[in-house]
C-alpha cells in the first residue's frame, strides 16, 4: 500500500522517502502569489520537485507511485509558484490540488485539469526566436543562419549546428576560435599561439564573411580577434554555401553570432573565474524592465579578463561592454538598439619555425617567438538598430542596420629562418601594422505564410546592402639576430628601426535582392526555391606607389533549391542545392575582368527530433565544386584564365540534446577529402585542403547526479580527436600527427543562486601540434593543460 506523506524542504533519509519528499515540499510557496526565481533543468520528476521545494520552502502531499518513472521539463524564470508547478507537471498526467490546511496534493489529472493545462500552453507558447538562454539544453530549438527566419533543424535543408548558451558555459568557451572547434568538420587554423586570432575553415574553405544577428560582416570572424562569447546567446554555424542571403563569399561556412536580448524579467548574473598561470575573469550581466509597464527593457553586460601567461611573454587582457534597449512600440512591433565595445592588449606571434626537411622541431612547448617590445592591441566598436514587427498569421517584417569598426595595432617579429640542427634561427624582419576596418550593413525582409489546399506555405522577400572600407599602414625593419629557440629569451631580442612598407586603402560595396518560397504540396513534403541577384564593386589605392585599381561584378544570379520529406513525426529526409560566388582580381588577355569563382554544393541528409524533441540528430553527405578558379594564361603569363576546379566531398553526423533526463550530449563526426581537379601541373590530382584532417570527432557529455546521491552535482567530459594533416611547400611536407585531447567538467549548485564549476582542458597534458606550417613560420603546439574555476551567481 502506498503512503501519502506531507514533507518540508529537509534532506530525505532514504530513496523511498525522496520520491515523496520532492513532491510534497512545494505547497507553501505555491499558495503564495509572489513570484520566485526558478532554475530547474530537465530531470526526473521526483528530483525536480525536490529541487523546487528546496528553493521555495513549501510542502505538498503525493503518492510515491504517481511519480515513479516520470520526467519533468526544464523550468526557468521568475514565476509564480503555481505556474512553476504547472510547468513541471505538464505532460505528466498529474495535477496539483490546493489543500484547506495549506499546501498541495498531487493526483491523476481529471478532465478539468486537461483544460487547465491547455490554457497554460496558450498563454505561454514557446516563442520561435531560437533563444537558448535560460535553458540547460544543448539542443538548439530554432536557427536562422540558413533560412533568415527561425526554423527547426528538421525544417532546414542544410547542415546547421547551434552552440547553445548552456554548452558555451559548460565548456567554458569565451572565444569563437574555441567554440568553432566543436562544430562538425570545422578546422581552426591558428594564427597566434593563444589561438584568439585564427582562420576558421569548413569543407576545405576559409570563412571570408560572418554574421552578427543575421547581418553579414566582411572578413574572417576571428582573424582580428572575435567578440567575447559572453555577449551572445548562441552561435549558429551553417556549413556549405550561404550565397542566397549573404551574396559573395567563400563556400565553406557562415557563422552567425546571436546577441543576448533584453529580457522582460529582472535578472542579475555575475561570474568570477580563476585559472592556471594567472588567468582571471569577471563578468556582470543585468537585464530587465525599465518602464513599469515592461514596454521598455534594457540589458548591460561587462567583462574583464587577464589572460595570464600560458606561454612566455604572452600575457594580456581584454575588456568588453555591451548594452541594448528594446521598446515595444505596439504589442506586435519592437524597436531595438545597442552597442558593443571591446578592447584587447597583449603580444602576437606568427608561430614557430621548423627544420627545412619537413621535420617539426622539438622546441619547448612554452616558447613563442615574441619580444618584450612586441604588442597586439585590437579594438572593436559595434552599433546596431533593429525594428521587428510580427504580422498576422505568423508573418514578419524586419529592418536592421549595423556598423562595425575594428582597429588593429600590432608590432611583432615577422621573418625568421628555418631551425638549424643546433636549435637556432636567424630573425630577419619585424613588422608594425595599423589596420582600420569599417563595415556598414543593412537588411530588410518581409516574410508571410499563407494557406492553400489545406497546407501552410511561406514567402520571403528582402534586400541588403553592405559597405566595407579598410586602411592598412605597415612598416618593416630589418633584423639580423641569431636566437636559440631551445633556450629562448624574449628580452634579448633588439628592436629594429622601421621604414614604411605599405599604405593602402580599399572600398567594397555590394547589394542584392533575394527571395524564397516554401511550398507544401502535401503534409509530408516541403519544396523550397530561392534566388538572389547581386552587384559587387571594389576599388583600392596604393598611396606609396600612387596607383589605383578596381573591378566590379554585376547582376550575379545565385539560385537555391531543396526538397524535404517527413518520414514520420520524428525523421525528415532532405536534398538541397546551394551556390555562392567569389569575385577575383585577375584580368583576361582579351580584355575584361575574370569571371567570379562559383561554388556549387549538392547535399543529401536526414534529420531527426527524438525523445519528445529533446535531442536533435542529423547526418549528411555533400559534394562541393569550386569552378572558374584563376590560373595563369599559358599563352601570356601576365594574364589569367578561369579554368581551375576543385572538388570537396564528405560526410558529417551530429547529435545534440538530452539522451535522458540526466544525460546531455553534443557529439559529431566528420569526414572530408578535397582534390584539385584542374590546377597547375603540380596541383592537378593532389589534395586541396591539406590542413583539414580526413577524420575528426567531437564528444561532450554532461551527467546530473541524482539528488539522493549528491544534490546539485553535475559532471562532464569531452574528447576532440583528429587524424593527421600537413602543409606543403614544393615537394616538402611538414606533417602533424593525429591527436586526441580530453577535457573534464564538474559543477555544484551551492544554492539556488550560486553555482561553482571547474573545467580542465587537455586533461592528460598531451604535447601535440595543432597546426603544421612550413620551415619558416606557422607551426603551433596545442595549449598545455589548464584549469578554470568559475563561481556564477544569479539573482
Amino acid at each position: 500500500m502506498h503512503r501519502r506523506t506531507t514533507l518540508r524542504p529537509i534532506p530525505c533519509p532514504s530513496p523511498r522517502l525522496a520520491a515523496l519528499a520532492c513532491a510534497a515540499t512545494l505547497a507553501a510557496a505555491l499558495a503564495q502569489a509572489a513570484p520566485v526565481d526558478v532554475d530547474l533543468p530537465a530531470q526526473p520528476l521526483p528530483d525536480a520537485l525536490k529541487a523546487l521545494a528546496r528553493a521555495t520552502g513549501t510542502s505538498i502531499a503525493a503518492d510515491s507511485a504517481l511519480l515513479a518513472g516520470k520526467a519533468a521539463p526544464a523550468v526557468r524564470g521568475r514565476l509564480e509558484a503555481g505556474e512553476a508547478l504547472a510547468r513541471l507537471l505538464a505532460g505528466s498526467g498529474l495535477e496539483a490540488v490546493a489543500q484547506p490546511q495549506g499546501g498541495w496534493m498531487l493526483r491523476p489529472a481529471q478532465a478539468q485539469a486537461s483544460r487547465t493545462l491547455k490554457e497554460v500552453r496558450v498563454t505561454a507558447p514557446a516563442p520561435r526566436d531560437g533563444q537558448t538562454e535560460g535553458s540547460p539544453s544543448y539542443r538548439g530549438r530554432y536557427a536562422g543562419a540558413a533560412t533568415k527566419i527561425d526554423l527547426s533543424a528538421r525544417e532546414t535543408p542544410q547542415s546547421v549546428s547551434v552552440l547553445t548558451r548552456a554548452q558555451l558555459d559548460d565548456q567554458n568557451f569565451v572565444e569563437l576560435t574555441e567554440a568553432a572547434k566543436v562544430v562538425p568538420g570545422v578546422v581552426v587554423r591558428r594564427q597566434s599561439s593563444l589561438g584568439s586570432r585564427s582562420d576558421i575553415l569548413s569543407r576545405g574553405y576559409q570563412a571570408s564573411t560572418y554574421q552578427l544577428d543575421g547581418l553579414t560582416v566582411s572578413g574572417n570572424p576571428a582573424t582580428q580577434e572575435s567578440l567575447d562569447l559572453a555577449l551572445f546567446d548562441r552561435v549558429e554555424a551553417l556549413r556549405g554555401p550561404a550565397g542566397l542571403f549573404s551574396g559573395a563569399g567563400e563556400p565553406g561556412v557562415m557563422l552567425n553570432l546571436v546577441r543576448k536580448r533584453a529580457l522582460p524579467e529582472t535578472q542579475l548574473q555575475a561570474a568570477l573565474g580563476l585559472g592556471s598561470r594567472g588567468r582571471a575573469r569577471a563578468e556582470a550581466d543585468v537585464t530587465g524592465p525599465i518602464a513599469a509597464d515592461g514596454r521598455l527593457r534594457g540589458r548591460l553586460v561587462a567583462l574583464n579578463e587577464e589572460f595570464g601567461a600560458p606561454l612566455k611573454a604572452l600575457d594580456g587582457s581584454k575588456q568588453a561592454v555591451y548594452g541594448t534597449l528594446e521598446f515595444d512600440i505596439t504589442p506586435q512591433s519592437t524597436l531595438s538598439a545597442g552597442t558593443t565595445w571591446q578592447h584587447g592588449r597583449g603580444n602576437y606571434d606568427t608561430g614557430l619555425p621548423a627544420y627545412p626537411d619537413g621535420r617539426l622541431a622539438p622546441i619547448p612547448r612554452d616558447t613563442a617567438i615574441v619580444a618584450d617590445w612586441g604588442r597586439a592591441e585590437p579594438e572593436s566598436l559595434v552599433a546596431f538598430v533593429e525594428s521587428e514587427t510580427q504580422l498576422e498569421q505568423g508573418g514578419k517584417f524586419k529592418l536592421a542596420a549595423r556598423r562595425v569598426e575594428r582597429t588593429q595595432r600590432d608590432k611583432y617579429i615577422n621573418g625568421y629562418s628555418a631551425v638549424s640542427e643546433a636549435g637556432t634561427s636567424r630573425f630577419t624582419q619585424a613588422q608594425t601594422v595599423a589596420r582600420d576596418y569599417e563595415d556598414t550593413s543593412a537588411d530588410v525582409y518581409y516574410s508571410t505564410p499563407w494557406q492553400w489546399a489545406g497546407q501552410t506555405h511561406n514567402l520571403l522577400l528582402g534586400a541588403d546592402y553592405r559597405a566595407s572600407d579598410m586602411q592598412l599602414r605597415m612598416g618593416r625593419g630589418n633584423m639580423n639576430t641569431i636566437a636559440d629557440l631551445f633556450h629562448y629569451d624574449p628580452g634579448a631580442i633588439p628592436e629594429p628601426a622601421y621604414k614604411p612598407y605599405a599604405d593602402d586603402t580599399s572600398r567594397t560595396r555590394t547589394h542584392g535582392f533575394y527571395g524564397q518560397v516554401r511550398l507544401k504540396p502535401t503534409q509530408a513534403i516541403t519544396l523550397v526555391a530561392g534566388a538572389r541577384k547581386s552587384w559587387w564593386k571594389t576599388s583600392s589605392l596604393d598611396h606609396l606607389a600612387g596607383t589605383r585599381s578596381g573591378y566590379a561584378v554585376d547582376g550575379q544570379f545565385t539560385p537555391f533549391g531543396a526538397v524535404l520529406f517527413d518520414l514520420d513525426s520524428a525523421w525528415t529526409l532532405y536534398a538541397s542545392q546551394a551556390q555562392i560566388f567569389q569575385p577575383q582580381s585577375g584580368r583576361l588577355a582579351g580584355g575584361g575582368q575574370i569571371m567570379p569563382r562559383r561554388g556549387r554544393q549538392a547535399e543529401i541528409g536526414i534529420k531527426g527530433s527524438l525523445f519528445d524533441n529533446r535531442l536533435n540528430a542529423s547526418a549528411a553527405v555533400y559534394r562541393l565544386t569550386d569552378t572558374n578558379r584563376a590560373l595563369a594564361d599559358p599563352d601570356n603569363a601576365a594574364f589569367v584564365i578561369a579554368a581551375g576546379k576543385v572538388r570537396s566531398e564528405g560526410f558529417e553526423a551530429e547529435i545534440a540534446g538530452a539522451l535522458s533526463p540526466r544525460w546531455d550530449v553534443s557529439a559529431s563526426y566528420a569526414y572530408m577529402r578535397s582534390v584539385y581537379l584542374r590546377g597547375t601541373a603540380t596541383q592537378t590530382g593532389t589534395s586541396f585542403s591539406t590542413i583539414t584532417p580526413r577524420h575528426s570527432l567531437n564528444l561532450w557529455a554532461r551527467y546530473r547526479v541524482p539528488e539522493q546521491v549528491v544534490p546539485g552535482l553535475e559532471v562532464g567530459a569531452g574528447l576532440r580527436a583528429v587524424s593527421d594533416f600537413y602543409e606543403a611547400l614544393g615537394s616538402t611536407r611538414w606533417r602533424a600527427g593525429g591527436y586526441g585531447v580530453w577535457s573534464l567538467f564538474a559543477a555544484y549548485q551551492i544554492s539556488p543562486r550560486l553555482k561553482l564549476s571547474v573545467n580542465i582542458d587537455n586533461l592528460f597534458d598531451r604535447v601535440y601540434w595543432e597546426r603544421a606550417g612550413t620551415a619558416t613560420r606557422s607551426n603551433y603546439y596545442g595549449l598545455p593543460r589548464s584549469a578554470m574555476l568559475m563561481l556564477r551567481a544569479s539573482f
